[in-house]
């Protein structure tokens, strides 16, 4: 038995909010991302302006914005199971490509003992193929599996490298 999702159904809920993020590199290559909380009704003209606006008051280069909706539910750690695997830095990791270059990464953090072949550390590809069809769902065409495997982790944020 999973622990208690609060999240609601991104299906048929409206998000809470958007975060919006510019991320933008300097003259010498350091890169950086700022996120804002915009209201869940902000468009993306209003968005535009926003980046457009910023973009002419830095010396950096806006490379890339990103839009998250976001839906959040009540955060209490009583929704959470003690287990085996109960802590968050636990993953289970699906890395995926598109390409000879391109990859990223999906995870399971803090998974079930029933995800694991009984007794050991090694992820069981039956119990995970539905997750691993609704992975390559959301990444779109031309994303392939490459490998999975049971990680502890501990990066300091998300990333696709391209």
């Amino acid at each position: 038995m999973p622990g208690t999702r609060t999240a609601p159904d991104v299906g048929v809920a409206t998000p809470n909010y958007k975060l919006v993020s510019l991320n933008m590199i300097d003259s010498v290559g350091d890169s950086k991302s700022n996120s804002f909380v915009a209201a869940t009704g902000a468009t993306n003209a209003e968005i535009e302006t926003y980046a457009a606006e910023t973009q002419e008051r830095s010396n950096a280069s806006l490379f890339e914005v990103q839009i998250t909706s976001v839906y959040f539910g009540a955060r209490s750690k009583g929704n959470a199971l003690e287990a085996v695997f109960n802590n968050i830095q636990d993953n289970i990791r699906y890395s995926i490509k598109a390409g000879p270059t391109t990859r990223q990464y999906a995870y399971i953090p803090s998974p079930l003992e029933a995800m694991f072949l009984a007794g050991t550390e090694t992820p069981d590809a039956t119990a995970l193929n539905d997750w691993f069809a609704a992975v390559l769902a959301v990444a779109g065409a031309g994303w392939t599996g490459l490998n999975y495997g049971f990680v502890e982790h501990k990066d300091r944020n998300q990333s696709i490298k391209f």
